[in-house]
């Protein structure tokens, strides 16, 4: 395979949230290994870069259609605002293989021009199990609203799954749910390269961190904030993109508590490498949690709850509990302790290396394709 067509749901640059992270270093993981990529981005308000230049032979942008009418269409809303006729102009310019980024990329799946095209879908979540979740915690009435129906939406439309030539799901636990479409297998989230520099220096505090701006990363914030952090006399950060006023007040309310907003990445890096504790917490099971990897790779004892790690193979490596009160001490009795657990860090090292490596991945996709 010397070419290949990537739909991206967004404009994967800069790779500053979840699902992007994973497309902008696979992309750049697979023009590693010479593949020539032609990108094309779907967008609502992040700036066009030129830094994909340099890793794409071509790259094309598709303006999202946000008018609100696409609300009461029967398909869902992050699908029909990415029906533009011009990617499926572009994708007919040649013949070589497509990933779809998402079920939001997919409205011209199943076309019949597309018909004799090796087609993929790499699926980061299922996304109406991740829109019921959504729905379930939001206090706004139109946005629960908007959410329950796109859930529902969501369901009926992930049927043109069987269209796919293939699925990538992100997690083993969607890769069984995706088999009822047909030939799936899981293929991990990429990430940043310098993952596994770890800093051995870790200083005196505890650390949360996630996009704020995504309602359950706020609710889980406020959540620990309320069960466990103003309940324990040790230094706490939150850290992550937008927060609200809400958690900015309910932060400066504890001493212990300082919330960091809009972290450039190095300094994230750096604040999830130092922490003596990484806490990841969230009410919905969606896709992997990126900050999960980077949790486990940079930093030290990873403590979380079951919605976190469930089903990502990741779970031996994690110290896991819903309940606050087993959250707390756990955080006692990791916090003051200066031993290394040698065979779990290991452990840690060789599953990490065997599962995320960008290389590794990126050669499994070419070999798929090749063999499809």
């Amino acid at each position: 395979m010397r070419s290949l067509n990537i739909v991206s749901f967004d404009i994967p640059y800069p790779p500053d949230y979840g699902g992007i992270i994973d497309v902008y270093y696979r992309i750049a993981a697979l023009a590693d290994q010479g593949v020539k990529i032609i990108l094309h981005c779907y967008y609502k308000d992040r700036l066009i870069p030129d830094e994909l230049n340099e890793i794409c032979d071509e790259v094309y942008y598709y303006k999202r259609n946000m008018k609100p009418g696409n609300v009461i269409s029967f398909l869902p809303f992050i699908v029909i605002s990415r029906n533009n006729p011009e990617l499926l102009q572009n994708l007919c310019k040649n013949d070589y293989p497509i990933i779809f980024e998402g079920l939001h990329t997919t409205a011209f799946l199943n076309h019949e021009r597309l018909r004799n095209r090796i087609r993929i879908v790499r699926t980061h979540n299922i996304e109406h199990i991740y829109y019921r979740y959504l729905a379930k915690y939001e206090t706004n009435l139109n946005r629960k609203l908007y959410y329950s129906q796109e859930a529902q939406k969501l369901k009926k439309y992930e049927k043109i799954l069987r269209h796919a030539s293939y699925i990538m799901a992100i997690k083993p636990s969607d890769t069984e749910y995706f088999l009822q479409y047909g030939a799936a297998a899981t293929l991990f989230p990429f990430h940043e390269p310098r993952l596994n520099n770890a800093d051995s220096t870790k200083g005196n505090y505890i650390l949360y961190h996630g996009n704020l701006s995504v309602n359950d990363n706020h609710r889980s914030a406020a959540y620990l904030i309320d069960t466990v952090f103003s309940k324990i006399d040790l230094p706490v950060i939150i850290a992550g993109k937008s927060p609200g006023q809400n958690l900015a007040l309910k932060c400066a309310r504890h001493d212990n508590i300082r919330l960091v907003p809009d972290p450039e990445q190095e300094d994230l890096n750096r604040m999830i490498s130092g922490a003596r504790i990484n806490i990841l917490y969230n009410f919905s099971p969606a896709g992997v949690k990126i900050k999960l990897l980077n949790a486990l790779a940079m930093g030290s004892t990873c403590i979380c709850n079951s919605m976190v790690a469930e089903g990502t193979g990741l779970e031996s490596l994690c110290e896991k509990s819903d309940d606050p009160g087993e959250i707390i001490d756990l955080i006692k009795k990791h916090y003051h302790s200066n031993q290394t657990d040698t065979v779990k860090s290991e452990s840690r090292r060789d599953l990490l290396d065997r599962y995320y490596s960008n290389k590794r991945n990126a050669r499994l996709i070419v070999e798929k394709i090749k063999n499809l």
